[in-house]
Formats: C-alpha cells, sequence, structure tokens
C-alpha cells in the first residue's frame, strides 16, 4: 500500500491495532467485498476517493446510566454558526451511537498532534475504551455529563435530530459550550494513516504567512 511521504514540518504515526467500533477507514477495501454502485449503476470506489481527503480526528464522548464511553470519529462536521449545529456519523449498529440517544448529550475532544495513541486506543473494542477513560484525566462538561479529554479544541452538544442515511446514523447536535487552547500542531488522518501537522507558515510565493 503506497503511503504519502513525509514533508517538512509532518510526521506520521502508523496505527497498530485492531479497529472496532471507529468511524475511521483504515485500510484497504477487503478483498471480495461487494462492489458498490451509484443510483445510476455506475461502480463507485467511494471508499478509495475519500482515502485522499485529509480530515482531523476527533474523540466523542457520552454516557448512559452512570457508564461512560468514547469513540474515534473523523465524521465532524460544522453544519451552521447560528444555531450552532455540528454532525457525526456512526455505523447504524454502533452501541455508542445507542447511548448517544439515550443520553442526548455528548462531547467532542478534537484531538492535537500528540495525540495519535489517544485516537488508536479509542478506536478499539468497547472494553477497551472504557478502561482507558476511565485511567485518563477528564472532567464533566459545563453544560452536559459527557467527558472531556484534554484537548486544543471541544464541544459540548445536545442532540438535536437524527436521520438514517444508507448504513449509518448522523447526529446532529448543538453545541451548548464550547472551549479551545492555544494551537498547536494537529493531527490529521488520511491514506489510512495519522499525520501530524505542525503551524510553520508557508514560506512558498502565494504561501499564508
Amino acid at each position: 500500500m503506497m503511503t504519502l511521504p513525509v514533508r517538512a514540518g509532518e510526521q506520521v504515526v502508523e496505527p497498530a491495532v485492531a479497529w472496532a467500533e471507529s468511524e475511521l477507514d483504515w485500510g484497504e477495501p477487503i478483498p471480495g467485498a461487494p462492489i458498490l454502485r451509484s443510483i445510476a449503476g455506475t461502480a463507485v470506489d467511494l471508499r478509495g476517493a475519500m482515502r485522499h481527503f485529509a480530515t482531523g480526528v476527533a474523540v466523542v464522548t457520552t454516557h448512559r446510566e452512570g457508564a461512560h464511553d468514547a469513540v474515534t470519529v473523523n465524521s465532524l462536521v460544522s453544519l451552521s454558526l447560528e444555531p450552532p449545529l455540528v454532525a457525526i456519523s456512526l455505523r447504524r449498529d454502533s452501541r455508542f451511537g445507542l447511548d448517544l440517544l439515550a443520553s442526548r448529550e455528548w462531547n467532542v475532544c478534537i484531538l492535537g498532534g500528540e495525540s495519535g495513541s489517544v485516537a488508536s486506543t479509542f478506536a478499539r473494542d468497547r472494553q477497551t475504551r472504557t478502561a482507558a477513560l476511565a485511567a485518563l484525566p477528564t472532567r464533566p462538561g459545563t453544560r452536559t455529563d459527557a467527558l472531556l479529554l484534554d484537548a486544543p479544541g471541544w464541544l459540548e452538544c445536545v442532540l438535536d435530530r437524527t436521520y438514517e442515511v444508507g448504513d449509518h446514523t448522523l447526529f446532529i447536535g448543538v453545541v451548548v459550550a464550547a472551549g479551545t487552547h492555544e494551537p498547536g500542531a494537529q493531527l490529521l488522518f488520511t491514506h489510512g494513516r495519522f499525520h501530524i501537522l505542525d503551524h510553520s507558515p508557508d514560506t512558498r510565493p502565494g504561501g499564508t504567512p
């Protein structure tokens, strides 16, 4: 499998675990898997195309009957500023999604560049995730009972509505609180790997200062 070259200011973190409920797409298409087809009947390699789209990485937390859970996602989308709305998508068979539906509260922890191991941990099975969540420094949200990790940016959300979309459920939340730290290196996900991107200015002609 080809990987992107490491450029100046960028480090690559190799995932090293088997993924469970995470919404990250780590690998190549599964041999023998059915070919996806569009409505028009044309073969569509959606997974292959989307591997070229770099995203940020976040850990989403929720709770149910006193038990807390967290899962790694890269499907976070800002939908609206007024009112402040964000969305994530989870597989329809996700136990985490069922917990979120029950509590109607979830927090988003936007991970920094040094949090590749955290992202890997919360992409694993539920038992591993809950044990890790209990061991890490956390605090409850100011407006929700879901937990917050130490992260460069975070959102506290109350569930507004859901949509069943294909094999996923889209969860839309109203952001009731948010916060940030000073920006540092950013954790990105592309081509099945984490990449650490710092905030060094682009000094090329036409680059952003």
